[in-house]
């Protein structure tokens, strides 16, 4: 043989100073990594069920269903397939069985779909991965009385109910379309398969959540017409207890506002459940104000003393409650630091209305009726003293009597000789010593 040829002569060494020339690096084409498996979602296809029909949305086994069938072995390959290249599903993986089965029959030389299908399921799941008999059940005479087919999907499953609501509208709308393509290419399928129906644990969470978000409204509503039912029977009040509905009301507008502008969390069914649950925190503050402010008012007091009497009370019972709460923000449990943060905005929000608006509003009501009765005596003055003035001036004319002038402490009327000033015992006979009380001054 020749000999080998001489090795390439090694390239001369830089100079001392310079650097080494630059060597590009090729170019990494790197795939793009997908959903990790573990919060990826997971989406079941069953055949074999029926609804019973009672309206809660359960289901029972479906005597109709016939996977011995040829077309019914066909058709469910087939939906498993074109499912799973259908993208608005996000799939990643499939778990389908009956391709598994497929294969089998293919390996062995077999024909598919067989028409011994319970004989052939022995061996089959003999061989099968240990998750495939999860995914069906068989009767005592070897046919399969139901079937799952899995679908792992690029779906984040801590999202949100409202965030899964619009993909479960996908996927039952996809199922059923591939139900009709798949029953309209085998002939029979549809009475020996019958619809295969979707299921997810993110889906069932989803319509948990939909219900719960649908009947806030109207749970908090009757939350509020309880609460407003109690404080009528402790106040005897209607005006009085609008007053404490409104501060439980703001409230409850307070906490929402944090809830989605704040800590900018998504309405979802702790949220839902915690306005509804702290209806009755936000109703307990401004009750103990309202009623010892009726209690002050029955004894001639007003606000203030009322304040005095439960306002320490009332923010020590703040204070306990958002002090046992910080405890539960130091959880690592999502929901419980959630729930801890919305009940000390809740009872903050409760005490600054409870001692705050509520006070603040009594009083200002009260000062507008002591500023009417007043306005009302006035009047009464003047229009006595313009009275009297007329009739002083006409002469005395007896027939032209003028209304006489009452005041809280002294009564003043025409009189025969002039104007009579008629003073009770703390009028001015009280504060003329040795006067007789009750005596009439001309």
């Amino acid at each position: 043989p020749p000999p080998p040829p001489p090795p390439p002569p090694s390239p001369p060494p830089a100079p001392q100073g310079t650097l080494p020339p630059t060597v590009k690096l090729p170019t990494l084409h790197l795939k793009k990594r997908g959903m990790a498996h573990d919060r990826q979602g997971l989406v079941h296809v069953v055949w074999g069920l029926r609804e019973t029909g009672r309206g809660d949305g359960s289901y029972e086994l479906d005597p109709a269903f016939d996977f011995t069938a040829r077309e019914a072995q066909l058709a469910v390959v087939d939906f498993c397939q074109r499912l799973a290249r259908t993208p608005k599903l996000k799939v990643s993986t499939m778990l389908c069985w009956p391709a598994l089965l497929q294969d089998y029959l293919s390996s062995k030389g077999k024909a598919f779909p067989t028409y011994v299908l319970s004989t052939v399921m022995t061996g089959f799941l003999d061989q099968a991965p240990n998750w495939v008999k999860d995914h069906l059940d068989l009767a005592e005479d070897g046919s399969v009385m139901w079937l799952s087919v899995d679908y792992h999907v690029e779906f984040d499953t801590h999202s949100s109910g409202l965030t899964i609501k619009p993909f479960m509208d996908t996927w039952e709308h996809e199922v059923a379309k591939v139900n009709e393509d798949v029953f309209r290419s085998y002939s029979g399928s549809e009475s020996s398969l019958g619809l295969g129906v979707a299921a997810s644990e993110m889906f069932q969470r989803a319509e948990a959540e939909s219900r719960v978000l649908g009947s806030a409204l109207s749970s908090w509503l009757v939350s509020v017409g309880c609460a407003l039912a109690a404080l009528l029977v402790f106040t005897r009040s209607f005006s009085l207890s609008a007053i404490a509905c409104f501060a439980m009301f703001a409230t409850a507008a307070c906490s929402l506002f944090f809830i989605t502008a704040v800590f900018k969390w998504s309405f979802g069914l702790m949220e839902a459940v915690s306005l509804i649950i702290f209806c009755g925190f936000s109703v307990d503050y401004p009750l103990h104000v309202v009623q010892a402010y009726v209690m002050e008012r029955s004894k001639g007091s007003g606000i203030r003393l009322a304040l005095k009497e439960v306002g320490w009370a009332v923010a020590s019972g703040c204070f306990t409650t958002c002090g046992a709460a910080v405890f539960l923000n130091l959880c690592t449990i999502t929901i419980f630091q959630r729930f801890g943060q919305v009940l000390i905005v809740n009872m903050v929000f409760a005490l600054i209305f409870a001692l705050v608006w509520i006070p603040a509003t009594l009083e200002a009501c009260s000062r507008r009726k002591k500023g009417d009765e007043g306005k009302t005596c006035r009047q009464q003055e003047s229009d006595a003293d313009t009275g009297l003035a007329l009739h002083l001036l006409d002469g005395g004319t007896p027939s032209a009597s003028p209304p006489a002038l009452h005041h809280d402490r002294l009564t003043m009327m025409p009189g025969p000789a002039g104007l009579e000033v008629e003073a009770p015992e703390e009028g001015f006979a009280a504060l003329d010593g040795g006067t007789p009380r009750g005596e009439r001054w001309k």
